[in-house]
């Protein structure tokens, strides 16, 4: 499923622990005791990115960002398990954005892999 830079930021804040609390003023979204007026932009930042979403990888993952020369294009792998590991490449143009789309794709795995087992 595609989509658009404001969803995937929805979905990646969500996954981070994020709760959003939609009112007639706007979202107001909630971690701990801690109130933000709007998510981190993710695919904007990759600070944001480090600072929520990089630990949240648990498990066996090994990570690799690569950006050619040659070429504007950055390519992060995420290789995630141990027997029956699953490797996921994503290229882009902009790091956070691509980091996040690898990211993205990693959840969408894991949340198929736990549909499947029950």
């Amino acid at each position: 499923m595609l989509l658009n830079e404001q969803e995937l930021n929805r979905k990646l804040a969500e996954w981070a622990g994020l709760i959003d609390f939609t009112d007639k003023l706007g979202s107001v979204y909630s971690y701990g005791t801690k109130l933000y007026k709007d998510p981190p932009n993710f695919t904007q930042s990759l600070d944001a990115c480090f600072k929520w979403l990089v630990p949240k990888l648990k498990g066996a993952w090994a990570i690799s960002i690569r950006n050619f020369v040659d070429t504007d294009k950055y390519t992060i792998e995420l290789i995630y398990g141990t027997l029956r590991y699953k490797e996921i490449k994503v290229q882009g143009e902009r790091l956070a954005l691509t980091l996040c789309l690898a990211i993205s794709e990693l959840i969408d795995i894991v949340q198929e892999t736990t549909d499947a087992l029950r």
